[in-house]
């Protein structure tokens, strides 16, 4: 119950072992004198909103590592993965104690050690994405804002139509009548889009934008795409701040290219 491109857990998807070949593999591993099978691992999704999937994986793994265990194997580890959502339009999310009170409900009476990988929920939040407006353009059909981030900044929306929260860095007054605009970059893609029919108060050319929640694959998926600079990376802790991250110059790009091809 997630977006099919971050879906990991179906028989579509090209991860894991399918159930009905684990005995097989079980079998393979009893052949191999220099592999030890210590831990089963699970991952189905991300950005699920739902305790109920993971509570549905989570007993059939309990029920696999009793079989392995009734086979033989000494296994110390179960790790449970990842996958936990968090708010990007304040829609509700699990919380992060009614999780854990599942996990002690599942795994009641084991001695196995659990992991968990909830680095989305750990560090989503973390981060935004400033951009300045350039200029407004209206074709009639739509009103667009464009901005001078685009999608090598950032993929999500791109990649699995992902929204985001847009606010304006300047909080406009509470009575401002608000437009309905795309928030576009300037690459010249049509995916280039960050929100589409978005209310927001009327913006200036010059006025900064923030959209939030960009900690989770924000800066990794960033590229140079269409001779781009990635943007900066400003750390901030209360009223201090520090660039951890300069922006590159076009000379820096081209430096990874040697002068005089070695040709082979």
């Amino acid at each position: 119950n997630t977006h099919a491109k971050i879906t990991t857990g179906l028989s579509t998807n090209k991860f894991g072992i399918a159930w009905a070949q684990i005995p097989e593999v079980l079998a393979l591993i009893k052949t191999l004198p220099n592999i030890a099978l210590q831990a089963l691992t699970t991952h189905i999704g991300s950005q699920l909103t739902s305790l109920t999937p993971f509570e549905a994986a989570f007993t059939k793994m309990m029920e696999l590592a009793g079989d392995v265990q009734q086979q033989g194997f000494t296994l110390q580890r179960l790790d449970l993965g990842g996958g936990l959502g968090i708010a990007y339009q304040g829609e509700d999310v699990p919380d992060i104690g009614d999780f854990a009170a599942m996990v002690l409900k599942v795994t009641a009476g084991s001695s196995l050690q659990l992991m968990f990988e909830p680095g989305r929920y750990l560090v989503g939040a973390s981060a935004m994405l400033v951009f300045k407006t350039l200029y407004s353009k209206d074709t009639g059909a739509r009103r667009f804002v464009i901005v001078d981030a685009g999608m090598n900044d950032f993929m999500r929306q791109a990649l699995y139509e992902a929204e985001h929260r847009i606010i304006p860095v300047q909080q406009p007054h509470s009575d401002t009548m608000s437009h309905c605009v795309d928030i576009v970059g300037p690459v010249c893609e049509s995916t280039d889009c960050f929100a589409s029919n978005l209310h927001l108060p009327p913006v200036a050319d010059g006025d900064y934008l923030a959209m939030l929640d960009t900690g989770a694959y924000g800066s990794v998926l960033g590229s140079t795409y269409n001779l781009r600079l990635p943007a900066p990376e400003v750390l901030v802790d209360g009223g201090r701040f520090a660039v951890i991250r300069q922006r590159p110059t076009y000379a820096d790009l081209y430096t990874h290219y040697p002068a005089t091809p070695v040709w082979m």
